[in-house]
């Protein structure tokens, strides 16, 4: 729970706002929309899931596609690449929040393996990205410091830069 409130959360958060920058009418409408809000937060997580996998326990002799899996192997199961897949997911590299199936995702995994705080994260960006649009509008600043950091677990900015300008008091919707 405690890497779901934290690591997670942040890193997605962060990279929300990359891929909301060049979409200002995108960001506004977040301050009261809270359809919209949903939508955003599930693709963020989607596109740039913040776990990037798991390690499994094969329970019996099985095949995966054309893989043939033993009881006792451990795979890496990469949700990331499952969130790109073009079969599943139409335009699968692209930022679109009007997407179909977009809940669907395997960013906080799903069946028995569904991350308990899964809730957690999605309800937090939804808050922090509804907070955040009605009081700024931003634009990134280049910082030779930004990475996404040497994990392999976890993905997302270590570090982001923005440079902020409070809402014209006119523009605050109500």
């Amino acid at each position: 729970m405690f890497v779901g409130g934290t690591e997670t959360t942040t890193k997605s958060l962060a990279q929300a706002m990359i891929y909301l920058e060049h979409r200002p009418e995108l960001f506004a409408a977040l301050a009261t929309d809270h359809d919209t809000r949903r939508r955003v937060a599930d693709e963020s997580l989607s596109r740039s899931s913040p776990t990037q996998g798991i390690l499994g326990t094969v329970t019996r002799d099985g095949r995966l596609g054309s893989a043939a899996l033993r009881a006792g192997d451990r795979p890496f199961v990469m949700f990331a690449a499952a969130n790109r897949d073009p079969a599943f997911f139409e335009r699968a590299d692209e930022f679109d929040h009007r997407r179909t199936g977009l809940g669907h995702h395997l960013a906080l995994g799903c069946g028995v393996h569904l991350c308990l705080g899964a809730a957690l994260p999605r309800l937090e960006m939804q808050v922090a990205l509804g907070a955040l649009s009605r009081r700024i509008r931003y634009r990134i600043l280049e910082d030779p410091e930004t990475s996404y950091g040497n994990g392999f677990l976890l993905l997302g900015p270590d570090r982001l830069r923005i440079r902020r300008s409070p809402i014209v008091s006119e523009e605050v919707p109500s």
